[in-house]
This record gives C-alpha cells, sequence and structure tokens, in this order.
C-alpha cells in the first residue's frame, strides 16, 4: 500500500516526466536550472543543519543536473557559449564535490551564484528566440 508522502513523490515523477516530454528545449533548460537551484539549496540548508545525507543526496542531484546541462551543449552550433558552458560545468562539479567532503556552504554558494548568472540570462532570451537556442542539443 502506498502511504500518501509515496503516492504524492510517485504523482511528482510522473507528472515531470510528462512535462517534460510536452516542453521546448528551452523550456527543459529552464526546468533543469530551476531543479539544480533548488537541489542546492536544500544542499545548503541540510549542510547548515548536520543532517549529512540529505546533503549528500541534493548535491548528487545537483551534480547529475549540472552533468545533463552539460551533455545537452550543442558545441557545433552553439559557438563561444557552448564552448565557455562546457569548461564552467565540470568546475562546478569539482567545486560540488569538495564542498561535499569539505562540508563548506561558501563553496555551494559560489557554484549556485553561477548558476543564478546562468538562469537569469536564460530567462531574458527573447521570446522569438526561444525556439531557436542553438547552445542546446
Amino acid at each position: 500500500m502506498f502511504n500518501s508522502q509515496q503516492a504524492l513523490k510517485q504523482y511528482s515523477a510522473v507528472d515531470q516526466t510528462v512535462q517534460a516530454k510536452h516542453t521546448t528545449p528551452h523550456q527543459l533548460t529552464a526546468m533543469l536550472l530551476s531543479g539544480v537551484l533548488r537541489s542546492l539549496e536544500t544542499a545548503e540548508t541540510a549542510m547548515k543543519q548536520k543532517k549529512f545525507q540529505l546533503k549528500g543526496e541534493q548535491l548528487n542531484q545537483a551534480i547529475n543536473i549540472i552533468e545533463e546541462l552539460d551533455d545537452s551543449l550543442d558545441l557545433e552550433n552553439g559557438g563561444e557559449l557552448a564552448q565557455n558552458l562546457r569548461s564552467l560545468y565540470p568546475y562546478m562539479v569539482q567545486v560540488l564535490y569538495k564542498s561535499s567532503f569539505n562540508n563548506d556552504v561558501s563553496l555551494v554558494r559560489e557554484v549556485s551564484d553561477l548558476l543564478q548568472e546562468i538562469n537569469s540570462a536564460w530567462e531574458s532570451i527573447p521570446l522569438q528566440y526561444r525556439n531557436n537556442t542553438s547552445i542546446i542539443k
């Protein structure tokens, strides 16, 4: 039997899968950026509260999302921006591993700040260009 928490998690997972199948590449990238920022916020709070298992889970989730963002870059058509992100994403992953090992909130904040800048730039893309985002496959 499901309890209400399990049912909610399963519904959320199904809803996200359905939502992802019906989104543009721009919307999907926005969803990934939002998700990684939420994971980093939760990881930071978990670090401060010494909830190490939650910290590890959230940092792992953030790393997985960053790696997915990196894998989705279109280096052939994305120009200098895609090349710069290709360098930045692995750096972020290294910083998050270091933050986890040292339990260093400032390193999580550093990555979060970088991703906030990327997210702000992504959100500022004019509507008429959102289907032509050539830095992603």
